[in-house]
């Protein structure tokens, strides 16, 4: 399976040991990572130990609602990734960003879920866009907290 770097590294990986030892060393120089290829799971270092997690599978474009993840955990998802497994998917609770619609060939979202409704297929470009309604929302959040002081 493909393992890409924010540095622009590429490498094939059959092991977990090396996709931790790259977790490991997300910084805000390398901030973040990407593991597959038509189905992937990434991450993005945001700093002081937040962690934006996100995959894409069959059924859509997930995001971890939490981004405090304890790294172990987030290691934990990677792994069960790698190994084809599903059940790493309910060790947290996602946020579908946009459900695969397989009857029209493109990506629509749930009444009960928001969508960038940009999705470009491309694993970088799809982290920044989530990166910056992460920051919207963030911005949003301590917007209502400041007014209602």
């Amino acid at each position: 399976m493909r393992l890409e770097m924010a540095d622009g590294r590429v490498i094939d990986v059959t092991d977990i040991e090396t996709v931790n030892s790259e977790i490991d060393r997300l910084d805000k120089k390398n901030d973040h990572l990407i593991l597959g290829d038509d189905s992937y799971i990434q991450i993005a270092f945001l700093g002081h130990d937040l962690f934006e997690t996100e995959y894409r599978d069959a059924s859509g474009y997930f995001q971890a609602r939490n981004q405090d993840l304890d790294l172990s955990l987030i290691k934990k998802f990677f792994d069960g990734f790698l190994n084809g497994a599903d059940d790493w998917k309910s060790l947290t609770s996602w946020e579908l960003i946009e459900a695969n619609d397989e009857k029209s060939g493109s990506g629509s979202s749930s009444s009960n879920y928001s969508s960038t409704g940009r999705s470009s297929g491309n694993f970088k470009d799809d982290l920044v866009e989530g990166l910056k309604r992460d920051a919207v929302n963030w911005g949003k959040r301590k917007l209502k907290r400041f007014l209602k002081f």
